[in-house]
């Protein structure tokens, strides 16, 4: 169970891309400039959630999202969205290789 409505938005990088990006910014990008590092695409936590449990049909796992109304230990999120700029990565030529579904299959694959 997720103790929310799965709508808070995220940005998931798979570690390769991640590694690969920093070697762009390292070798190409301009001295003294800052860059944003995120993924080009958000994904809801509900839509993360859901996508995990379609890995495994035949375990029939489903994904329930419910506020528990009592619950002193759960913080609220003051952002639903996290989306960095990165139009400056993309301007050095780099793009993300590894989908979202790709990589977390891939995690998960490595673990088992």
């Amino acid at each position: 169970m997720v103790n929310s409505d799965g709508s808070a938005k995220r940005c998931f990088m798979y570690v390769t891309d991640m590694i690969k990006v920093l070697f762009y910014v390292l070798l190409k990008a301009k001295s003294s400039e800052s860059y944003n590092i995120s993924s080009v695409k958000e994904t809801s936590i509900k839509d993360l959630a859901t996508m995990l449990c379609s890995f495994y049909p035949e375990k029939h796992i489903k994904a329930h999202f419910a506020m528990v109304k009592d619950d002193k230990t759960y913080m609220k999120s003051k952002s639903s969205s996290i989306v960095l700029a990165n139009k400056k990565l993309s301007d050095l030529g780099w793009k993300q290789n590894v989908a979202v579904n790709d990589g977390f299959r891939r995690m998960i694959e490595s673990y088992s």
